[in-house]
């Protein structure tokens, strides 16, 4: 299994077949530095594979993406894999700083134990079978909470000539 050490994915992680060596080697040539740091490990087998978003701490919508080693996309996640996803995000929320929003990969084992398989930004995931209007309602309420935390001053000023007049209805609300 190879993968890039880096939430900008310049390529995804996958098992690097050798008798594919030629045409994967000449894929990943293009899409990296010689600066990047690749990790490999050998692959394991998994029960399942899920992608957990996680927003503000909190896993908000779930997809499986592996099964038995196939590819099979279904919504959601088990309660064990997404309470799993919540104990991974409350250690990054506290121990990482990257941002309040990103995906958390969860195996289960063979023995149907949840580890962690990778952490990544969300926008540079795929989405596979997850509820992505769940995704934007979130990311929508976190960019306007950043966007007036940043600009309090401006809604506290534009909150009071709103309160001088009346009038002016077409305002956002602060």
């Amino acid at each position: 299994f190879i993968r890039p050490d880096t939430g900008l994915k310049s390529f995804t992680g996958q098992i690097f077949y050798r008798e594919n060596h030629e045409t994967d080697w000449a894929y990943f040539d293009q899409t990296t530095q010689p600066k990047d740091i690749i990790v490999v490990a050998n692959p394991k087998r998994m029960h399942a594979e899920y992608r957990v978003v996680i927003a503000k701490g909190e896993p908000i919508t779930a997809s499986m993406y592996q099964y038995e080693g196939n590819r099979k996309q279904l919504p959601g996640a088990p309660k064990k894999v997404l309470t799993f996803a919540k104990e991974v995000a409350a250690v990054i929320d506290k121990e990482l700083d990257i941002g309040p929003m990103y995906v958390v990969d969860v195996v289960e084992t063979l023995e149907d134990e949840p580890r962690l398989m990778e952490i990544n930004c969300f926008n540079c995931a795929g989405m596979y079978e997850a509820d992505k209007s769940i995704i934007v309602d979130a990311a929508n309420a976190i960019a306007w909470e950043e966007h007036k935390a940043y600009y309090k001053d401006i809604w506290d000023r534009l909150g009071e000539i709103e309160s001088k007049h009346p009038d002016l209805t077409n305002l956002p609300p602060a």
